[in-house]
Order: C-alpha cells, then structure tokens, then sequence
C-alpha cells in the first residue's frame, strides 16, 4: 500500500533526527511519498506563524505525520505552541507513550495513555485584580471516557493485561471524581481485563520502585506529562522515550526530547526516539511486519552498545542511523 507522510523537522535537533529517520523509512522498503512541512519557531521567524496555514491544509489532507522538535520562547506573546494547536485543531485526544523493553537499558515494558486536548494544558488562565492567577482544570465526561475506551482497545489491541487509572480524586472529588467513576464504570463492563486504580502521586513512587509492576497506565493530561519523563528517567533519559498523538481521523508521531538548542547541529543527538515514534507510524499505518523489522534491527543496535554520548557512547547520530542502515540492506 501508498502511504503519504508528512515530514515536519521543525526547529533544532528535530532538523537532524527526522531527515535521518526518513532513510531508515526508505531503506526498510516503505511504500511511501515523504511530504515536507513547516513548523516551529523557524516558520514563526520566515512566515510570521509557527504553524503556517499550508502546513494545516497538508495535514488536513494527508492526515499522518512525523515530527521532530519546536522551539517555544517564553517573550513572545504571540507565540502559540505549534503542536498544541494541532492537538486542538485535529482533536488529537490520545497520547501515547509506549516505554519497551530496551537491551542493556530498562527490563520493563509499559505504555502511558494520557488525554491530551483537556486538563491544565488548554492554557486557559485569568489574573485577577490583586494579582492572583487563576488556571482552569477542565475534565469532560466525553473526554474522560473515550480515553478509557482508547486504552481498553489499545490493550486488546497489543495483547495487556492490565489497565491502571492514576488520579486525584481524594482532593480533586468533582473532576478526578468523575474520571474515576467513569472508570469503574468501564471496568464492570470489560471483564476481561483488570482495571484498577491509583492515587497518582503514589503511582509515581512505584513507578520508581517498580515500574514492572504496571502494564497500561491511563490519567489527565498533566498527569501524564509528568509521569512520562519520569518514567523515561527510569529508562535512562529521553533520547529513547517516542510519542504518538492520535485523534479519531489524524494522527503526529515524535520524539518526546524539545528542541535541544545546546546541542543541535553537532550531530550528537539520540536518534533512537524518532526512530521508536517510527515504529509507531509504522503500526498505525498497518504496516506490523516492517515495524517489526525496524524494532528487532534498533535492538540489534542497542545490544551491541552502538549509541549516542547521552547513552556513555561513542557514536554519532549518523553513525547510529548508517549501522541500522547496514542491517537492512
């Protein structure tokens, strides 16, 4: 099958990563017309916009792409974060954060499902007369249970066995409260799988202690946020932790590491996450025996200690990309 992809390096070491990773597309025999777009603090400075209207029409059209990094300033007020209009615009609800078993890095095999156009990050926030910020919290019952609902279908879907919900709802009794009734809800109605739940800052200590101990963990928007990178501290940073925001029609794949300015254009840069948020776009396109192939060769890699500086390596991140290169051809 074709497939269309658009190709959105946007600033910094995502200008490196996601050229790179288009190779290995290439090399692994995808079927595919690679579409280049822009995105980022770079298209802010030529186009006046970080997301340029082009790019959302080419989005609008193609509906899969592959991501690399944005720069957000904090002094321009103006400036929207590119990838969180998309989220919003696509109604990109489900963020998926799988965290695999790697070589010689991490034993445990885990995914973080967060809801992703809802919570704290919708940014909205009001500063009253006497100074004080107030910031909205927003939890709707739509949103909490299609999450549920995208978790139970991507554990069936990847053979889980187990769904966690981490909330608040001993302080936050109206919003988590609700999160949490729709799910113990869901669970009388899928027994099939164990659906349990977890205070979300005890979660957090056990994920430390033993993150083994989870399968699929499913939360709010924040709460997932910080989990994640937390979660990627267990598995030794991120320059191996992928992410995939995926809506009911339109889905972004990319490596959950920013921009990088420190050390963007020394070639130095982990490409491993871009490579796993492949693997990803690879399955969504339904494209399992190559996603399969990619991820034995990234292993193959891995074991044999062919990493970056971050990873106390000695390769570059071409180094990286042409050693995968030399197993696929």
């Amino acid at each position: 099958m074709h497939h269309k992809i658009l190709i959105l390096p946007g600033d910094g070491v995502g200008k490196e990563v996601v050229p790179l990773t288009v190779k290995v597309l290439e090399a692994l025999g995808l079927n595919f017309e690679p579409v280049f777009g822009h995105i980022g603090f770079g298209a802010y400075k030529n186009f006046g916009n970080p997301l340029p209207q082009e790019t959302v029409e080419r989005f609008n059209e193609i509906k899969v792409a592959l991501f690399g990094a944005v720069t957000t300033p904090p002094n321009i007020n103006e400036y929207t974060s590119p990838i969180l209009q998309l989220r919003q615009s696509f109604d990109l609800y489900a963020n998926v954060r799988p965290f695999p078993r790697i070589p010689t890095i991490s034993d445990f095999d885990l995914t973080i499902i967060r809801e992703n156009t809802e919570g704290l990050y919708l940014g909205k926030e009001e500063v009253l007369k006497n100074g004080t910020v107030v910031g909205q919290r927003i939890l709707s019952p739509k949103g909490c249970r299609r999450i549920i609902e995208f978790a139970l279908r991507y554990s069936k879907e990847n053979r889980r066995n187990k769904i966690t919900l981490a909330h608040k709802a001993n302080i936050l009794r109206k919003s988590d409260g609700m999160f949490l009734n729709i799910f113990n809800e869901i669970s009388k109605q899928n027994p099939w799988i164990e659906m349990n739940n977890q205070l979300v800052d005890s979660l957090a200590m056990k994920l430390v202690v033993n993150p083994s101990n989870f399968d699929v963990i499913v939360t709010s928007n924040m709460f997932g946020d910080i989990i994640s990178d937390l979660t990627a501290g267990k598995q030794s940073g991120l320059g191996f932790a992928a992410s995939a925001n995926i809506g009911s029609t339109h889905a972004v794949f990319e490596p959950v590491h920013g921009s990088a300015p420190d050390i963007a254009g020394k070639g130095i840069v982990n490409p491993y996450a871009t490579l796993f948020a492949a693997i990803m776009l690879l399955r969504y396109l339904r494209e399992e025996s190559l996603a399969i192939k990619l991820h034995n060769v990234i292993n193959e890699c891995i074991s044999k200690s062919v990493l970056t500086r971050d990873q106390k390596g000695r390769y570059t991140s071409l180094e990286v990309i042409e050693s995968l290169l030399s197993k696929l051809n």
